[in-house]
């Protein structure tokens, strides 16, 4: 075998040096090319025309177009100019700066016709003031220009740059960039500038995107020349070496592996029949490492063959959905999979590495259903794999947080209703379905009508009260299909589907009587009532903004007409937002245009996008090696092995010093013509060697063979899994890696081996993940979530840690970590947690937020004081009544940004809902808290102004200061709301205080 080898070592090794040194080729190719690319994005003549276009030269008027062209004497690249000139077509210069220098229209070649074609253009390489130069040229005027601009700049620090790029290994020859007659404007060497390169006819037709390599000379004078073509500039972007040196290290290698050849077989005949039996033994080890990681590997691993059914099944399988391996082996993943994400799984098959299919139903054996995250490697060319690996990870845990989360960003958290943002979302797919023909479908906006007067009388409390009375009463008008939707304040939305202006009368009616009703709010009884507004799909099939806006202003028509009732919008009508908008202008700050309302379609639920990480992982720690052992050769038998063995490294070596003397183009065409004489004869006079000894090496090879086989597989599966796998081992240190380390943290997996994880972690994950691994060390089985392991391009990445206990098994003997990458999921909890926590109009924190800051803050031992300060705004409803709900938001927004200019850098401040703030201090006192009210008014009452008048709204601050230990933070926001409500019966636009003391 080891003759064998041998033969196709040698044979292999010229075969491998034709293909190095057509790779070399075509990296120089590739590498050609993207510069010619770059090159051409950078100086596109396209660039300085859209430069003059947007320069209003003046006709006649060559004072002022002078002055123009000082604006262009910096070309787009940043490159300054020698020279810029505006020439009639005539060829007569217009204006020139500097003045002094002139420009020849006979030296910018078939660019001046393009000109005067109407295309900008790149002219040939010309002298100018014994500087070599070249121009960009762009047309003035639309149609027939009636001037070309011509700009000649100094590129010198651009042409620098590409006179460094020497050649590679530092030996003659390098890049150049030529004009289409071949004339060198940048080259490696500066004496060359200006000298014709390449005959023109070699670059005639050349198109943009392609390559062109030849040769010229011949010998040790032989050149090789690749160019491309520059697709905006006409110029070509040419590399040019000689071609021995650029082969020299290659086949210099090749030689020196030849030479070493024959050492090798040397030292290989003594002991090669011991080291087949130590080579087996290693193999049965490392297959048995291989197996007992894969088997403590926490997440499902399978292979689905090119027949879709799966070839192998991880041991986790027992673990997560209680199946045995082989009841799943000659299945179909769908098989096991939820009905509705089948159609999922199989896209996801058909493009593996396309991204992670989130959120799929697996069904265990018990029946019921468990979630997972799927993510697909392409193994079909793997000879062990040849087919798709799946890694299946469990995600019960973070898919019901997910879905808490994105029911706080949906659902509006007073009335437990669904809010804005999901309501746009359904309104956005009714509108899409009607628009496809589908079912039809009627929106009502609603606003309450005498809700204000609860709100200042009895307080917000009993103001949040009527608004959960009110949500529940609409859903309980509801019928199966409809929804009902807070959008703010106190404001709510219905949309019906397979609706008309029929049933949606009488939908409204039955809300109107409904809400009418009194109702009873601790020791009083209210009444509100609501307008509504209809808009039906039978109107113009718009935006959601539009639906929204028409029944927005049919509401407001209701209200006009007497409130309590309902108006529908008739054809034609227009809402606020499509008529001319008015500007609301904070006079100490800057210019609001209302803007449409926008719609959040697709921000709850839906899938999330690629990853981008390669399709294949290739393993970087101990590659997979195939040797074969055999037995000690006869002596005869190894004389003639070493005899025929110097014979074919001389041969071999004749050859090769024969091959460097080849044309490039002959050297490749004895590839592409399959000419191996050469190997053919060397391979006959090695074959009878072969033949000798190959009886002794047969069934140690066979039985290594398989051996290798099997652990190939074993550690293809490994390594090509998504998650990363870590071995630790008794004293806490990594023993093994996995090579999915590179794809998901940009390190070499040797890296990790012999360090403490911890050391990897960020810093305040540390002592989370070494109390993970101290437990695990005690317990066996434990499990860490939202840990950040150092990434090579010096951030973070988020992983869920498992392990498994494998101290039992002599093959590892420590603690096996499956890591799996959250990145993705972290990403799309912070946004819904972000939704769920944070005003949509304002931009900010909401009720919930504001919620949870008083208990975080009543739970803060290190607080002494704080004080609630809760804010209404006086004089806003007419405002907003008067001018539309979207000149009330943009002033909502200007009063948000002003109180949070306001506030201090610990100070929080929130929007409640409607036309409701609050503040939040800590550590302060009474007078403290008072003087911070009084900057928040006066910031209030600074007038704005909504179109040509002058507006300005004010507001009633209640106050109350409280002590963290005094219990429940919700007395002092009663004691805040109390304390406003005696502020408004003073006569409003005041504040008032109290604290825990004096209300208790």
């Amino acid at each position: 075998m080891v003759v064998a080898l041998a033969s196709v070592a040698v044979a292999a090794g010229k075969t491998g040096l034709r293909e190095a040194e057509r790779e070399r080729l075509s990296d120089r190719s590739s590498l050609v090319e993207r510069i010619a690319y770059n090159t051409s994005k950078v100086d596109d003549p396209e660039r300085m025309r859209a430069a003059v276009e947007s320069t209003p030269f003046i006709p006649d008027q060559p004072d002022a177009d002078a002055r123009l062209l000082r604006q262009l004497q910096r070309t787009p690249a940043g490159d300054p100019s020698l020279v810029v000139a505006l020439v009639d077509p005539v060829g007569r210069p217009v204006a020139t700066v500097p003045a002094a220098r002139r420009i020849s229209v006979s030296d910018l070649g078939e660019a001046w016709s393009a000109a005067l074609a109407g295309r900008s253009a790149m002219s040939p390489v010309f002298v100018l003031d014994d500087q070599i130069v070249r121009a960009t040229v762009a047309p003035v005027g639309t149609g027939r220009p009636w001037a070309v601009v011509v700009q000649v700049a100094d590129e010198a620090v651009s042409r620098q740059r590409e006179e460094k790029r020497a050649s590679f290994g530092g030996v003659p020859g390098g890049f150049g960039n030529l004009d289409a007659s071949g004339v060198a404007f940048a080259s490696w060497d500066q004496a060359l500038r200006g000298r014709r390169l390449v005959e023109p006819a070699r670059l005639a037709d050349l198109i943009p995107g392609a390559v062109r390599v030849w040769t010229s000379g011949r010998g040790a004078a032989q050149l090789t020349t690749l160019a491309a073509r520059q697709q905006t500039t006409g110029y070509t972007t040419i590399f040019q070496q000689p071609t021995a040196r650029m082969f020299a290290d290659l086949r210099a290698r090749q030689r020196r592996h030849d030479l070493i050849l024959l050492v090798v077989l040397t030292s290989c005949l003594g002991g090669l029949a011991a080291f087949g039996l130590r080579r087996e033994r290693s193999a049965k080890r490392g297959r048995a490492r291989l197996r007992t990681m894969l088997g403590g590997v926490r997440d499902i691993i399978v292979v689905v063959g090119v027949d879709r059914v799966m070839t192998f099944v991880s041991p986790a399988v027992r673990d997560l959905l209680g199946y045995d391996t082989t009841s799943w082996l000659g299945c179909a993943l769908t098989d096991f999979a939820h009905a509705d994400d089948v159609g999922r799984i199989q896209r996801l098959l058909a493009e593996p590495g396309g991204g992670t299919a989130f959120d799929v139903r697996l069904i265990p054996a018990s029946g019921a259903v468990r979630w997972f995250d799927l993510e697909a490697r392409d193994v079909t060319d793997h000879p062990e794999l040849a087919g798709v690996l799946v890694t299946c990870h469990e995600t019960g845990e973070r898919k019901d947080l997910q879905d808490r989360l994105g029911y706080q960003a949906s659902h509006d958290a007073l009335t437990g209703i669904p809010n804005r943002t999901l309501f746009m979302s359904a309104l956005a797919a009714a509108v899409g379905t009607a628009r496809c023909g589908g079912s039809s479908f009627a929106l009502l906006f609603i606003d309450l009508d005498h809700f204000k007067p609860v709100n200042d009388g009895l307080g917000h409390d009993a103001g949040d009260a009527v608004l959960r009375v009110v949500a529940a009463r609409l859903v309980q008008t509801l019928r199966d299909g409809d929804l009902a939707a807070r959008l703010g304040g106190d404001e709510f939305a219905i949309l019906l589907a397979g609706a008309d202006e029929v049933s949606a009368g009488a939908v409204a009616d039955r809300v109107i009587e409904s809400i009418r009703a009194p109702i009873t709010v601790g020791t009083s009884i209210v009444q509100v009532d609501v307008s509504i507004g209809i808009a039906t799909s039978t109107l113009s099939l718009e935006t959601p903004d539009h639906f929204l806006g028409v029944a927005d202003q049919a509401m407001y028509e209701a209200k006009r007409t007497g409130k309590g009732r309902f108006v529908v919008a008739v054809a034609g009508a227009q809402p606020l937002a499509s008529r001319p908008r008015i500007p609301v202008t904070d006079l100490a700050g800057e210019v609001y245009l209302p803007a449409p309302r926008q719609s959040a379609v697709g921000a709850v639920g839906g899938h999330f996008s690629a990853s981008g990480r390669p399709e294949r992982c290739v393993p970087t720690g101990r590659a997979r090696r195939y040797r074969s052992g055999r037995l000690i050769a006869p002596l005869v038998g190894g004389v003639v092995l070493l005899a025929m063995a110097a014979i074919s490294v001389w041969l071999q070596t004749q050859v090769r010093h024969g091959a460097e003397q080849q044309s490039v183009s002959a050297f490749y065409g004895d590839i592409r013509s399959g000419r191996w004489s050469r190997d053919l004869s060397l391979l006959a006079l090695l074959a009878l060697v072969t033949t000798a000894v190959a009886g002794l090496t047969v069934r140690h090879g066979r039985r290594e063979s398989a051996l290798r086989r099997d652990e190939g597989r074993l550690q293809a599966l490994l390594h090509n899994a998504h998650d990363l796998v870590i071995a630790t081992g008794a004293d806490g240190r990594i023993t093994f890696v996995s090579s999915a380390v590179e794809v998901l943290l940009g390190h070499r997996a040797r890296c990790y081996v012999g360090r403490h994880l911890p050391d990897a972690a960020h810093p305040d994950d540390a002592a989370t993940l070494a109390e993970f691994l101290r437990l695990a060390a005690e317990v066996g089985a434990a499990a860490v979530r939202d840990i950040r392991l150092h990434a090579l391009d010096r951030g973070y990445r988020w992983f869920d840690i498992e392990a498994s206990d494998l101290r039992g098994q002599p093959e590892v003997a420590g603690i096996l970590l499956t890591c799996h990458e959250i990145g993705e999921r972290r990403k799309r909890q912070d946004q819904l947690r972000h939704q769920g926590r944070h005003d949509a109009l304002t931009g900010l924190p909401n009720r919930a937020a504001f919620v949870r800051r008083l208990h975080g803050i009543t739970e803060d031992g290190a607080v002494s004081t704080f004080a609630v300060l809760l804010i209404d705004l006086d004089r806003f409803k007419p405002l907003n009544d008067t001018y539309g709900h979207d000149v009330g938001d943009e002033v909502l927004r200007i009063i948000g940004a002003r109180l949070a200019r306001v506030s201090g850098a610990q100070d929080v401040v929130y929007r409640l809902g409607g036309d409701e703030f609050a503040v939040v201090l800590r550590d302060v006192d009474g007078p403290q808290t008072r003087g911070v009210a009084d900057r928040l008014l006066a910031a209030i009452r600074q007038p704005m102004s909504v179109g040509a008048t002058l507006v300005s709204v004010d507001a009633t601050v209640g106050i109350a200061v409280a002590e963290p230990a005094e219990g429940h933070p919700e007395v002092a926001v009663r004691n805040a709301d109390l304390a406003m409500l005696r502020a408004k019966r003073a006569g409003r636009s005041q504040s008032a205080g109290t604290s825990s003391a004096t209300c208790a």
